[in-house]
């Protein structure tokens, strides 16, 4: 009976310990016994036997209490996205011949003194990497290039590589036609990076169809760049809620306020004209627009920009110098009644630390890399299509439909409006920039200035 009393005890502290109920405490020390009493004199009217010791599972651990097989199965791993494939072949550089990576060719041009390489020490991935060093530099520069491809003109792709740097360096797609014509882009820019870094940027394949086309990462300083784990895939569309088309200006050229106004204002258009503070109130030159011109166009309720001060090269500049050039900019424009809102860098150039200075005063800047921008867009390297002497019509109404077709941003940029162009490479015709105009307001779509335009295209 003293063994019956010992197991039934043991029941009930298992009970309150693992069935469900609070924690061991004091309170239910003071229950327990009664607890257990009640128990025993309900076991002794059954006359229950004492039980025979064996292996089986106790109550706690008995199958009744034992959880499902199906509770314990693990819940099934999801199967990783395959990644698009590498359209680059080669794109690792392992294979090779006689120390030349197998569908690659060096390349360098110019006025200096270069090295190219196939190097097998401390490559990244794997055991290879491609080497570029120039010295003496004056002009040119030196690549590697992979065997061109046909893109479609339908789909979006994403260029990415390891590399290491010790300065700027440019991305830049080169197709060539079924006529033999070639044509270059400059779609990104990478800079200082001492350990290996990933880079990537995508574009749209539209201006490329038709052709075949290769990405170079090209160094064109004194220095070196070395790349590896190459890759070229193509990538999921990024649409915005609607096509969008932004008329801007740079410099300020008298003939944009005389002449360019009136075919935007015709349609209610809004433009953005990023100003030099140089060319409109420290020259006396008739040819650039003055301050009361740009006060005109900030009351017609267009966007201004900065165009820097004194328009310089930016990144040979050191950190104060760009701090000034960006502040003493910001101060001009603000006293004219708009604060503003971006930065047109001049000439389309910048360094890491001028990125880095522009983000204290500017909430974008619009670069000089060519393309549209979709939801991925960097807002501090807003791409455009250039207009040049050398573009034709047919040209920038193509650009028009690659952003109604793919619903991105277009972003063209305008300097000087003539119809007798001199020797200047950005002047327009104005007979060319009315039919440009006339063909997206044909096209239905929506003109917006570049400030507004960003916000919509990163609105939720």
């Amino acid at each position: 009976m003293a063994s019956l009393h010992k197991n039934v005890l043991k029941i009930v502290l298992n009970l309150f310990q693992f069935g469900g109920r609070a924690p061991y405490n004091s309170e239910m020390v003071t229950l327990r016994p009664w607890l257990t009493l009640l128990f025993l004199c309900s076991a002794c009217a059954a006359a229950v036997p004492e039980p025979v010791v064996s292996s089986s599972p106790s109550p706690v651990t008995s199958p009744a209490s034992t959880p499902s097989p199906a509770l314990n199965t693990p819940a099934p791993v999801a199967e990783p996205t395959p990644l698009p494939p590498n359209l680059i072949r080669n794109g690792d550089v392992e294979l090779h011949t006689a120390q030349v990576p197998d569908a690659w060719v060096s390349d360098a041009w110019g006025t200096n003194s270069a090295l190219l390489s196939w190097n097998i020490a401390d490559a990244p991935q794997g055991k290879a990497y491609l080497h570029r060093q120039l010295q003496s530099y004056e002009a040119g520069d030196a690549k590697w290039i992979f065997d061109a491809l046909p893109l479609a003109g339908d789909r979006w792709y994403e260029y990415s590589d390891l590399y290491r740097s010790d300065g700027r360096n440019r991305l830049i797609i080169a197709c060539r036609d079924s006529a033999g014509k070639r044509f270059f882009h400059t779609l990104w820019q990478t800079h200082t990076q001492p350990q290996w870094g990933k880079e990537s940027f995508r574009f749209y394949g539209g201006p490329y169809a038709g052709c075949q086309a290769t990405v170079m990462h090209v160094l064109d300083r004194n220095g070196f760049l070395d790349t590896d784990d190459h890759r070229l895939q193509a990538v999921s569309a990024q649409p915005l809620k609607r096509p969008l088309v932004s008329v801007t200006f740079d410099d300020i050229w008298k003939t944009v306020v005389t002449e360019g106004l009136k075919p935007l204002d015709a349609r209610g258009w809004k433009g953005s004209f990023y100003v030099t503070r140089r060319f409109a109130e420290l020259t006396s030159n008739p040819e650039y627009a003055k301050t009361k011109d740009i006060q005109q166009l900030v009351q017609q309720g267009h966007e201004v920009g900065s165009h820097s001060d004194v328009h310089p090269l930016m990144s040979t500049l050191n950190v104060d110098d760009v701090y000034h050039e960006l502040e003493n900019s910001y101060r001009y424009l603000e006293s004219l009644g708009q604060a503003p809102e971006g930065i047109a860098y001049p000439f389309g150039d910048f360094s890491a630390a001028v990125e880095q200075q522009t983000q204290r005063f500017y909430g974008y800047a619009r670069t000089s890399l060519v393309g549209l921008n979709d939801r991925s867009l960097n807002r501090f390297r807003l791409r455009i299509v250039p207009v040049t002497q050398t573009s034709t019509t047919a040209e920038l109404k193509q650009w028009v439909d690659f952003a109604k077709a793919s619903q991105t941003w277009l972003i063209f940029l305008f300097h000087d409006l003539s119809d007798t162009p001199g020797d200047f490479e950005y002047t327009t015709s104005l007979q060319q920039y009315k039919e440009v105009l006339q063909y997206i307001a044909d096209q239905e779509v929506a003109v917006l200035p570049v400030n507004a335009a960003l916000k919509e295209a990163l609105a939720p």
